[in-house]
């Protein structure tokens, strides 16, 4: 926060505000004007809290963060992830040293956001679950949606391809408890990282590390034997109950539309433990671009990178984005079948539905160059090819059934041997040095 602060980029709201669509206006409103991120020091009916907001709802937070710019970002996440950093375990300090256990826990006395105008209550929205495998030992880490269910119990979705979800199979299938603990208000490396798209066998604590390019520092759950980031402001210990469902939503998704009920697992709480002081961290989920887009912007661009570069003939992937919805991809072209082979490779390893090759000349970071290309170097009858059945995401209305969907791939990279200066971009001698 203080370096947020420092950088003129964090906003302390000393106003009362409600926890109840009021704070979630104000992150709204900040991500789609470009504003701060937000300290509310006066939420309403929760004196002594302090809760934040819009953290990571601009892509230059992440990159400051990192101390890069921000056309490094993915680079530096694909470091994380092909030189993971194994992480260290160390003694617990004081900081958090307020506990509830028993009958001392009640959520209802966390200022916990309630966000969208159908939102079925309060969600937890920037927790990092961890817990692990009971049959493998593998670790899951992942951020997912946990609805207030009670003073202890807490809904939590969580799909069955994901590493939680297996996890919990493999529990019901031992019928026994899944130990969960959720952290909010961890470190960037680890939130970030706790979305990798990556195999399951790797532990995204060292890729935290391998982002980081050091050891992430964890401590050691009282009540289960799990492992959580040394510093987070909250930790949540608790069990997903085996056999038991309940209904879960609605909630306004990162698809900008609401997900609907479903039956989902139930947390069981048995100990939190926090600061004295504790700021809790919120993050906006809805119509782009909120915290959710921006955090899972780098580890989308790392699988589209991871799985571009192993397509046949191993292309020249210079640097790939995801901007508007689509995920665009700078090679240096060889062969006139490599963005063919590309686009087949990266839109069955994602759940995106849009990716586009072009060529290294063209600044991916720049919509109107995006444009430009759209406009100079495709032609919709032989640059434009439909996937019409792969898989997709569950938060995707318009899917024909549940994670089904068509995609779409398009080649605006030149013709090999084409007559580049009929294709070069018009620039204006010295515009970038005047000023007025």
């Amino acid at each position: 926060m203080a370096h947020l602060e420092n950088h003129g980029e964090l906003l302390r709201i000393d106003r009362e505000v409600s926890i109840v669509h009021e704070i979630a206006a104000y992150i709204r409103k900040s991500s789609d004007v470009g504003g701060p991120a937000f300290l509310f020091e006066n939420v309403k009916g929760y004196k002594g809290w302090t809760v934040a907001g819009g953290v990571y709802a601009k892509r230059a937070r992440i990159s400051r963060a990192l101390a890069t710019n921000i056309d490094e970002v993915v680079h530096r996440y694909v470091r994380g992830t092909s030189k993971p950093i194994p992480p260290k375990i160390v003694r617990k300090t004081a900081r958090n040293h307020v506990v509830w256990e028993g009958n001392q826990v009640d959520l209802s006395k966390i200022p916990i956001v309630t966000h969208s105008a159908r939102d079925s209550g309060g969600f937890i929205t920037a927790g990092v679950q961890v817990a692990k495998n009971p049959a493998t030992k593998i670790r899951a880490l992942g951020i997912h949606r946990m609805q207030i269910k009670g003073r202890n119990r807490l809904g939590l979705l969580i799909p069955a391809t994901k590493r939680f979800g297996r996890a919990l199979e493999a529990a019901e299938y031992m019928d026994i408890p899944l130990e969960i603990a959720t952290a909010i208000g961890v470190d960037p490396y680890t939130a970030l990282a706790s979305v990798a798209r990556v195999p399951h066998a790797l532990d995204k604590y060292d890729i935290a590390g391998g982002i980081k390019d050091a050891p992430i520092s964890l401590v050691k759950c009282e009540t289960i034997d799990i492992e959580v980031p040394l510093g987070s402001e909250i930790i949540i210990e608790g069990e997903i109950l085996p056999g038991i469902r309940e209904t879960e939503g609605p909630f306004g998704e990162v698809e900008g539309c609401y997900s609907g009920q479903s039956n989902s697992p139930v947390v069981q709480v048995k100990r939190i433990t926090m600061r004295e002081d504790p700021i809790y961290l919120t993050a906006l989920t809805g119509l782009p671009e909120t915290d959710n887009h921006v955090m899972k912007w780098p580890s989308t661009c790392e699988t589209a990178y991871r799985a571009a570069t192993s397509s046949y003939s191993n292309p020249d992937v210079r640097s790939v984005n995801l901007i508007n919805g689509w995920l665009v991809i700078a090679i240096k072209k060889r062969h006139s079948g490599e963005p063919s082979n590309v686009l087949h490779s990266v839109l069955s390893s994602i759940s995106e539905k849009y990716c586009l090759v072009v060529d290294d000349d063209v600044n991916i970071y720049d919509p109107s160059e995006i444009e430009w290309v759209f406009r100079t170097r495709v032609q919709p009858a032989e640059n434009v090819q439909i996937f019409p059945r792969m898989q997709g995401t569950t938060l995707d209305p318009s899917s024909p059934s549940v994670r089904l969907t068509s995609k779409l791939g398009i080649d605006g990279t030149l013709p090999v041997g084409a007559d580049r200066l009929k294709f070069e971009k018009v620039t204006v001698p010295g515009s970038e040095s005047v000023s007025w």
